[in-house]
């Protein structure tokens, strides 16, 4: 399977503080800031030059990213591949020793019809991956 990159996850303490950092680069907003309510965070995604990149802002501790925004501030922390057939993929990489750390669920900040999944590996870190 072919595996394209979607978008790079950047963390970030809070999006109107960041935002206008982004922009002063050059970015543009491609999908306006979202709240999700199930993750517990809001979300922007920007582009630029064909790249893009997905704000995340946790609420509280009662999002299950606040430990690691605590921990480490604002990072980058993961990088989202497109798939066709996201078990398919879940399959082939549990294989190669990445742990399904999120199973797949909705990501309405990505779209209506999104599902994404995260997976880690000791050697790599953090991926997720969406199916649009």
């Amino acid at each position: 399977m072919s595996l394209k990159v979607h978008h790079i996850g950047y963390m970030i303490k809070k999006i109107s503080r960041s935002l206008p950092q982004f922009l002063e680069l050059g970015y543009a907003v491609e999908i306006p800031e979202f709240s999700d309510e199930s993750r517990k965070c809001d979300f922007c995604f920007l582009i630029k030059d064909g790249y893009r990149v997905e704000l995340i802002s946790p609420w509280s501790e009662e999002s299950s990213l606040f430990p690691m925004l605590k921990h480490h501030k604002n990072m980058m922390y993961h990088i989202c591949y497109e798939t066709d057939d996201i078990q398919a993929e879940i399959d082939r990489l549990t294989g190669l020793h990445y742990a399904l750390i999120e199973p797949p669920a909705a990501a309405p900040a990505i779209s209506g019809t999104a599902i994404v999944a995260f997976l880690m590996h000791k050697d790599l870190g953090m991926i997720e991956l969406v199916k649009e």
